[in-house]
């Protein structure tokens, strides 16, 4: 089932401010003068209002919503002198010239407004409007002042000595005519800037319908210029006024263009809930549903998520079906899970060929170790083997050299092993080490000694160098009997 479409606002506009203006233009044929203007001026009164309501709800863009405004505004002040001029003030002559001057207030200023709509549509919001636009604004300001003061100059209107019979027998000045070309040149310039925006970006039917509109309006106002009352007359009634025209062409032109989507505007509602998969509806602030889309709003806790935002009227409520995230985040649950586990594994992996290298790294140190050792072992188990038939002189020397070599062998492996696991040899250790061999030594009797120049700068390559050679001196002393002095530079 297609969505349900209760209203929408933006297809009936345009033929909802027709048909008050068509009621405007039947109230001039009201039973008596005074009701026939109350009437149609309360019906183009009413036009610009509910124009105003369709603008709020629908355009979205604040500076062209704005202008917007300030014509349906204008529009509406120029009805309302209308109603001042004619009821009011009726027979007061000097304020119903005001009311009269005032007019030209809207008359100049709409069509300015319409040429600030015509060049910034389809402008990003933020561009500036443009210095020559903003200067127009100054002539139009001298001009409303100069009508509001024609009493003093009657530059616009011309009237007879004392303002006899002023509201039928006077002249127009040069400023009038000054006014009638500034606006109908702002009025063609503005409608020919946005018809053709219009046919070149939008809808051809919409430029179409502006077109015509244009042409009726400058066609309607020229008629009425150059022809007077009786002449127009149509079943003895003059069935539409210049401010008439004025309100109407104005306030359908841009509906128009608003009705043709040349704006950007908030509507469409329909279109959109019947054409988008989606579950939603809205209701308004009364609760009573005004549109509804195709698909019913599912109301499944686990797989759909509501949602709600407060708008225009009402409140749009919507659901999301979210069974395909729920499913996805399920997966990479089940999945994380599975590379932690994968991790885990990895890391002990790691650690295990970590642990097993560096043992294979110590097992190769000792191995090298052991096989530059090796030769030493060999004298130790000679220096110890067939002692039985020995003096104990000369077994106690025996005993001395094996003791000689396995300090060598303990000293020398554990110094080694410190260079080979990329560590520092301590002064400390090195100095055991050395001295050992030299107690040794001593113990057999023989004088020795070592000296070393620069002690402090001793690194683990000299400080070996020094080990080994002292070895050496010292073992050959074990046969020759020498004092054995070492001196290192």
């Amino acid at each position: 089932m297609f969505g349900k479409k209760l209203f929408k606002s933006d297809d009936y506009a345009i033929y909802v401010i027709i048909a008050i203006y068509l009621a405007a233009i039947l109230g001039r044929y009201t039973p008596g003068t005074f009701m026939s203007y109350h009437f149609s001026i309360f019906f183009c009164f009413v036009a610009c209002v509910i124009w105003i309501v369709y603008i709020s709800s629908r355009i979205v863009e604040p500076r062209l919503r704005n202008f917007l405004y300030s014509i349906a505004l204008l529009l509406m002040f120029l009805h309302f002198t209308q109603l001042c001029k004619y009821t009011i003030f009726s027979g007061a002559e000097v304020y119903e010239r005001r009311m009269w001057y005032a007019y030209y207030i809207p008359t100049t200023l709409v069509p300015l407004i319409s040429l600030y709509i015509s060049v910034m549509a389809g402008k990003p919001q933020g561009q500036k409007m443009p210095a020559y636009l903003k200067l127009l604004s100054i002539p139009a300001l001298v001009q409303i002042v100069l009508f509001m003061t024609n009493d003093y100059h009657q530059l616009v209107f011309s009237f007879n000595e004392g303002f006899v019979n002023w509201n039928k027998d006077y002249s127009h000045g040069i400023l009038y005519y000054i006014n009638i070309i500034w606006t109908y040149l702002l009025i063609l310039i503005s409608f020919i800037v946005i018809l053709e925006k219009s046919f070149r970006k939008t809808s051809k039917k919409g430029a179409f319908a502006g077109l015509m509109i244009a042409v009726f309006h400058y066609a309607l106002t020229l008629v009425l210029f150059v022809n007077t009352s009786d002449n127009l007359k149509v079943f003895g009634i003059v069935p539409i006024t210049m401010p008439m025209v004025y309100s109407m062409t104005f306030i359908i032109f841009w509906e128009t263009m608003i009705h043709f989507k040349f704006f950007p505007s908030n509507s469409g509602y329909a279109e959109i809930f019947n054409i988008a998969d989606i579950s939603a509806v809205i209701k308004n602030k009364k609760g009573k549903t005004v549109l509804e889309s195709r698909n019913k709003i599912d109301t499944d806790p686990e797989n759909i998520k509501q949602y709600s935002k407060t708008i225009m009227g009402g409140t749009i409520y919507w659901s999301e079906d979210i069974s395909r995230i729920n499913s996805l985040n399920k997966r990479l649950k089940e999945v994380g899970e599975e590379l932690r586990e994968s991790n885990a594994l990895l890391i002990e992996e790691a650690e295990i060929k970590a642990r097993s290298a560096k043992l294979k790294v110590k097992n190769d140190i000792y191995d090298e170790i052991s096989g530059y050792m090796k030769p030493h072992f060999g004298i130790i188990e000679r220096s110890l083997k067939d002692t039985d038939d020995l003096s104990e002189e000369e077994f106690r020397k025996r005993l001395i050299i094996a003791c000689f070599e396995a300090c060598f062998i303990k000293r020398g492996a554990n110094l080694l092993l410190v260079v080979k696991s990329g560590e520092n040899i301590k002064k400390r250790d090195f100095a055991i080490a050395v001295n050992e061999l030299f107690d040794y030594t001593k113990m057999a009797g023989i004088n020795c000694g070592l000296r070393i120049c620069d002690y402090e700068d001793l690194t683990n390559e000299k400080m070996i160098d020094i080990y080994e050679y002292s070895r050496k001196a010292l073992f050959d002393a074990f046969e020759t009997g020498s004092e054995v002095r070492v001196l290192w530079r």
